[in-house]
């Protein structure tokens, strides 16, 4: 089951030392990890990444769920206030909580507990059983947060399309009977349902985009830990290589599907 876990430590050293367990981990076929970073809350509020590995060809976070959770805990507001603001902050957040599949609520509860002086290991892992990792962690001084990555943001999108499209339908059955003033502020209003419109079909396309890279860089590290692999370990890689596929599949062909509808609506 693919999730964010987050181990929050007292001191950077530890933190690292849990990012190693975590590779380890990894390692053994415990669990498997997409990609793993430690960071470090400083005095002042801001965090940096001290140690990434990613889960891409170049070994980077960039663009990873993992990268936007880092970004979003070193925000200094809170996710749920920040995304009640309006304006280039609520995008800015929306985009990252979409990108790391994960609610406003986890994201304020870790910040919460990550304060100045402490460090934590952010990663992406797939994991079937929750006390490997758990253990070890707990073992090195660290809390334990976890969330299962959601496809409610990608639902959202479909939600807000369809109820755009809905709105300038009604907005253009009522133009039709009205004359003078009503009219021309009609017409106000169908533009700027159409910009909203607009608005979400290029995020559902950006989207599916993302969820394609994600999706093939996953793919790729576990078919080489299958290549690597023997036995029972060898067929857990090949099968949730699979089960990444058709998700995939499946989180795509939504999107574009809501793409290509809110596409002919603006058409029309």
């Amino acid at each position: 089951m693919d999730k964010m876990l987050v181990a929050v430590f007292d001191s950077e050293t530890k933190a690292f030392e849990g990012s190693r367990a975590l590779r380890e981990l990894h390692d053994r076929g415990s669990l498997v990890t997409y990609a793993v970073a430690v960071i470090v809350k400083h005095a002042d509020g801001l965090v940096n990444t001290s140690q990434a590995f990613g889960q891409d060809a170049l070994g980077v976070l960039h663009g990873t769920a993992t990268a936007s959770l880092i970004e979003l805990l070193g925000r200094s507001v809170g996710i749920a206030d920040g995304a009640a603001s309006g304006g280039i902050l609520v995008s800015s957040i929306i985009d990252g909580l979409a990108n790391a599949s994960v609610g406003a609520d986890f994201v304020d509860e870790v910040a919460h507990y990550l304060t100045p002086g402490k460090s934590a290991v952010v990663a992406e892992v797939d994991e079937e059983r929750i006390m490997p990792a758990d253990i070890r962690m707990e073992t090195l001084g660290g809390v334990v947060f976890r969330r299962v990555r959601s496809e409610f943001h990608d639902i959202q999108i479909q939600k807000d399309i369809a109820a755009f499209q809905a709105e300038i339908e009604s907005l253009e059955a009522e133009l039709k009977e009205a004359t003078g003033n009503a009219k021309a502020k009609l017409k106000q209003k169908i533009e700027a349902a159409h910009i909203r419109l607009r608005g979400a079909k290029n995020w559902a396309k950006c989207r599916a985009g993302a969820l394609k890279r994600e999706a093939e860089a996953k793919i790729i590290l576990l078919q080489e830990r299958a290549a690597h692999s023997h036995g029972e370990l060898k067929t857990k890689f090949e099968d949730l290589a699979g089960q990444v596929r058709a998700n995939y599949v499946e989180q795509a062909t939504n999107l574009n599907r809501t793409w290509q509808v809110g596409k002919e609506t603006l058409t029309a």
